[in-house]
């Protein structure tokens, strides 16, 4: 049996998949939440009261990013992509902001670092 190890991660438009963003080293971290508070009732009792649905949000870290690849991805803000991390797993989502910062790599190159938090979207890929 073959295996095959990746250590990029892409970034797709969602409407078309044969535009991307391909970051070598790239990471993503989730957060999962549900919308809810704890309500004090009579006689001192607590609740917790949720709503049905969870949320899920992905941090994505893109170093060492080429600056055209920065210019896509500035296009795609407010857009539906697709992220697929190194172990091959699927996220579709929505960003709102895109973080960049410059880092010096010497006397004249530098290198670009963005990210962004992307808000997962609940899509079925039919075929």
């Amino acid at each position: 049996m073959a295996s095959l190890t990746l250590s990029d991660l892409w970034v797709h438009q969602a409407s078309n998949l044969a535009t991307f963003v391909k970051v070598h080293a790239g990471t993503i971290s989730e957060e999962t939440q549900i919308s809810g508070e704890v309500r004090r009732y009579a006689n001192g009792v607590f609740r917790a009261i949720t709503v049905a649905g969870t949320s899920r949000t992905v941090a994505v870290s893109l170093p060492f990013l080429a600056r055209a690849d920065l210019k896509i991805l500035e296009g795609w803000v407010g857009l539906p992509v697709m992220v697929r991390d190194p172990l091959g797993r699927k996220v579709f989502g929505v960003f709102f902001r895109l973080d960049t910062s410059e880092r010096p790599l010497g006397d004249i190159n530098t290198a670009l670092q963005s990210g962004f938090s992307l808000s997962t979207l609940s899509l079925s890929e039919e075929v």
